[in-house]
Order: structure tokens, then sequence, then C-alpha cells
């Protein structure tokens, strides 16, 4: 597994030059179906964060913002971009964030480069405020809606978290789902 992060860190460090050109208007499209969602006294985590194209997007600033990713050369763009963000080099399988943090998870085209994306959604779930809203997409190519749907019901019961999910489908090329988790 310490292979696949490396070759997925060595990836993402080479194509940040041309990653926010690349990737910004379909990302943008993403946000914009999830929007309505945001309030300033948040306090968001961007699971997967890449370049910061999700707090180029925001019109509001977070109470918290933290944004963790695996590429130590995509954290330096997100700080290049807004002085605010707390950025965070860590491993999405076991980020590196206290149980119960944040009200706002955000986590869009990750999971398909996870070997197993039950871990990632488990830690999503650990660092979840009770009640909190997530939002998880991954592209349609590799993971079926099923598949995240499933794995997001399954982590929730072995972790005893009340949730209710929404499945969408994205414009694009993601599938998603949108949780709100209950208060305990």
């Amino acid at each position: 597994m310490a292979k696949k992060a490396d070759e997925i860190r060595n990836l993402y460090n080479q194509t940040v030059s041309h990653y926010d050109e690349r990737y910004r208007s379909i990302q943008f499209s993403k946000f914009s179906e999830i929007s309505a969602r945001w309030n300033e006294k948040d306090t968001v985590l961007d699971v997967g964060c890449g370049t910061g194209l999700l707090i180029e997007y925001l019109e509001i600033v977070p109470t918290i913002y933290v944004g963790v990713d695996l590429s130590f050369n995509m954290l330096q763009v997100v700080k290049e971009k807004k002085p605010w963000p707390c950025c965070v080099a860590g491993d999405v399988r076991k980020l590196p964030i206290r149980k119960n943090a944040f009200s706002r998870i955000m986590s869009f085209s990750v999971l398909q480069n996870i070997p197993d994306p039950r871990e990632t959604i488990a830690e999503i779930l650990r660092v979840s405020e009770k009640p909190s809203s997530l939002v998880i997409t991954a592209l349609r190519k590799t993971i079926s809606i099923m598949s995240l749907v499933n794995w997001v019901r399954e982590e929730a019961e072995r972790h005893g978290i009340r949730m209710e999910i929404e499945e969408f489908n994205l414009a694009l090329e993601d599938v998603g789902i949108k949780c709100d988790i209950k208060k305990e």
C-alpha cells in the first residue's frame, strides 16, 4: 500500500503545474451542485484537497478550513491561492485529525485512487461531528454508486452512526453521495 501511495504522490507532484487548468471547470461544476450547503460557521475538511480548487470556489470563508493531501506540491499551490487555509500533508486512509472535528467534510474524486476506499470512508466518518454533512464523489468508471452507498452504510453501521444518504450523479464523470449524520 505504501508503494501505491508513493505512486499517487509522485503523479500529483508531477502534474501540479497544469492541474488547475485541466480540472478547474470540471471541479467547479461539481462544487456548484453542493454550494447551498455552505455556511460561514462551518468547519470544513477537504479530503484530497489537491491544489485547493474548493477554497478557490468558496464565496464564504468557513470558520475553519483544513485541506489534506498526499502531495506537498499540491499543498504549496493551496497556500499561494489563499493565506487562511490550514494545509496538512497526509494519507486520507489515516487522517491526522482528531475524532469528531468537522461539520462539513468534502471528498471529490479521491476514492478511486485508494486500494480499499472503505479505509478512507471510515476515517471521514471518524472525524465527522455529530451532526454533520458529508459529500463524497468518485469516478463512475471505477466505482459504482451502489458500491459507494454500500461502503458508507457498512462503515456507518460498524461505528454506530445514524445518517441519511442521498445519491446523485454529477453531470460529468462522477457519482456521489450527500450524507447527513444525525446527532447521537
